[in-house]
């Protein structure tokens, strides 16, 4: 749900590993224009 307009959103989340103590999650929807941006993007990493 958009928290702006509290209207139901399409969104895509993507989760991938970059090595063996890393994680990457990205988070995709609508922008202003109708095209996909990125919203959020999180790096995991193990603490060694």
């Amino acid at each position: 749900m958009d928290p702006v307009s509290k209207k139901t959103i399409t969104s895509r989340m993507v989760s991938h590993w970059s090595g063996a103590d890393a994680e990457t999650f990205e988070m995709f929807g609508p922008g202003p224009d109708g095209k996909e941006f990125k919203m959020m993007e999180i790096t995991y990493t193990r603490q060694k």
